[in-house]
């Protein structure tokens, strides 16, 4: 398990160290991120650690590709993004994705959206 962890982590360095990881392994892996565990979307935060707005962005496209409502694995990834460096690094984008879910009617989704506007408001 050890040699795993081990191996793991340096594969994980090496793809941090692209410069267009988004493009060549992120996107293509998330494409169904529905189906990940938990542990694998832990790697994908790992890796876009630097660019959270990527995630930020395939959420995004998933909202308006599915039913418009948040899933699990997107509830996941909103509450464990570093939603501070989002707005830093792409404030439009942000902004427009938080009206997005603000439109949403659902009381789960509310509850992301606050969560969301209380970690704005630390910023500032």
């Amino acid at each position: 398990v050890i040699k795993c962890d081990k191996m793991l982590d340096m594969v994980v360095q090496k793809i941090c160290c692209l410069e267009n990881r988004a493009d060549i392994f992120v996107e293509p892996y998330m494409k169904n991120y529905k189906e990940l565990s938990t542990c694998q979307l832990d790697l994908m935060l790992q890796i876009t650690r630097r660019n959270p707005v990527s995630l930020l962005k395939i959420i995004r496209k998933n909202l308006i590709c599915e039913t418009g409502e948040l899933d699990n694995p997107s509830r996941y990834l909103l509450k464990n993004l570093d939603l501070s460096k989002c707005i830093r690094d792409d404030e439009p984008f942000f902004e427009e994705l938080f009206d997005m879910l603000g439109n949403m009617t659902s009381l789960c989704q509310w509850n992301i959206v606050i969560m969301m506007m209380s970690q704005c408001f630390n910023l500032y």
